[in-house]
C-alpha cells in the first residue's frame, strides 16, 4: 500500500500542522500477513449479539486476519498503551442502522486489554446529536472513554488537498489520534451505490456535499489517498449485522437484510471490493437489479486501487461462522 502526500500535506507537516507534540504518528508497518486479506464472519444462528458474541467474533477474525496465535497477540500487534485510537463510527442512520454500539463497547474491551487507557479511546462521529440518537453515552473530558461528534471540537484549519479534494479535517483526526479504526456499516447509496469503509472518511471533513458528482468518482478515492488518513488507518472492522441493501443510505425496513455479521481487514480497497459482493448478493436476495445495471456502480474502488490506496486484486476473502 502505497502513502501519497500532497504538496499542501507536505507544507502543513513542514509547519507543524497535525498532531500535538504529545501525540506523536507512529507509522505502523503493514503486516505481510494482513496485506489485502479481509475475514467475515457470520453467526450461524442469526440471534441476538451481546457483548460475548461480538467479542468472540471479532477476536476469530482477527486472528485470522493477522496470523497471530492468539488473539492476545493480534491485538497487542496493532495496539499499545502509547496509543491515542479514534473509532470511527456510522451514525448517519440513526437507531436502525448505525455502528452497532455493542460491537463497539466489545472493540472498546480489547483496545483496554491492549492497555489503551479509557481516555485515549474516542468514539466519534460528525454529531454528538446522531451519535447519542444511535446508542452511545456521549462523554468530553474526563477519564472515561470519549464519546462525542467533530461539532464539539471543530475542524482544524489547515487545508488538506489532493487530486481534486481540498477539505477541513475534524480535530478528532488531525490532533487527537494516532490511529483510526474505520467501523462503516454496510449500505446501498443512491448516489455512489455503496458507502463502506472509504466512504467512511466523508464524516471526518467539512464539505462532503462538494464531492458526490459522477458517484463520487474520483473524490473518494482522493480523499482516501491522503496520507493523513493512511498513516492512521490501521484496522477497518464493518458492521454486517445489518446491511441496506436498497434505499439507502437512510433506513428503509423493507430492504434492510439481517445478516449477522463483522467484517475486518486494513486495506480498505480490498475491503470495499469484498463488501461490494456481499451487498450484491443481499439486493440478489431481495430481487433488486444488480448496481451496474442500476448505473450506480461505485467505480471510485477501482480508481482507489489505481492510484495504490490498496489492491483488489490480490485480496484474499476468508469466509468464517461462529
Amino acid at each position: 500500500m502505497k502513502f501519497l502526500l500532497s504538496r499542501r500535506e507536505l507544507f502543513a507537516v513542514l509547519a507543524g500542522a497535525g498532531l500535538s507534540a504529545s501525540i506523536p504518528v507512529r507509522i505502523r508497518a503493514a503486516s505481510s500477513d494482513a496485506s489485502g486479506r479481509v475475514v467475515t464472519i457470520r453467526n450461524s444462528d442469526r440471534g441476538e449479539h451481546g457483548h460475548a458474541l461480538l467479542g468472540g467474533m471479532l477476536d476469530t477474525s482477527i486472528t485470522a486476519l493477522t496470523g497471530a496465535d492468539t488473539p492476545a497477540e493480534a491485538w497487542t500487534n496493532l495496539f499499545s498503551p502509547e496509543d491515542h485510537v479514534a473509532i470511527k463510527v456510522n451514525c448517519l442512520g440513526g437507531p436502525n442502522l448505525s455502528t452497532g454500539h455493542k460491537l463497539v463497547h466489545a472493540v472498546v474491551q480489547r483496545l483496554r486489554n491492549c492497555g489503551v487507557k479509557p481516555r485515549r479511546i474516542i468514539v466519534w462521529d460528525r454529531m454528538s446529536r446522531e451519535l447519542k440518537e444511535a446508542g452511545f453515552t456521549l462523554s468530553k473530558g474526563g477519564d472515561n472513554v470519549q464519546c462525542y461528534g467533530t461539532d464539539e471540537v471543530g475542524y482544524a484549519p489547515t487545508l488538506y488537498e489532493h487530486g481534486s479534494v481540498a477539505s477541513l479535517f475534524s480535530r478528532i483526526v488531525t490532533e487527537r489520534c494516532n490511529k483510526i479504526i474505520n467501523m462503516p456499516i454496510l449500505k446501498d447509496h443512491g448516489i455512489c451505490g455503496m458507502t463502506f469503509a472509504m466512504k467512511n472518511h466523508f464524516g471526518a471533513i467539512h464539505n462532503p456535499n462538494k464531492f458526490h458528482l459522477n458517484r463520487c468518482d474520483p473524490y473518494i478515492a482522493e480523499l482516501n489517498a491522503m496520507s493523513l488518513i493512511r498513516k492512521r488507518e490501521v484496522l477497518i472492522i464493518g458492521d454486517l449485522t445489518r446491511i441496506q441493501a436498497e434505499g439507502g443510505p437512510s433506513y428503509k425496513k423493507h430492504w434492510a437484510v439481517a445478516y449477522a455479521g463483522v467484517l475486518m481487514g486494513t486495506d480498505p480497497v480490498a475491503v470495499d471490493a469484498v463488501a461490494l459482493g456481499i451487498l450484491e448478493e443481499a439486493r440478489k436476495s431481495l430481487g433488486r437489479e444488480d448496481l451496474r445495471a442500476k448505473g450506480l456502480y461505485p467505480d471510485y474502488i477501482a480508481t482507489a486501487h489505481r492510484m495504490g490506496v490498496g489492491d483488489m486484486e490480490t485480496r484474499e476473502h476468508i469466509a468464517l461462522t461462529s
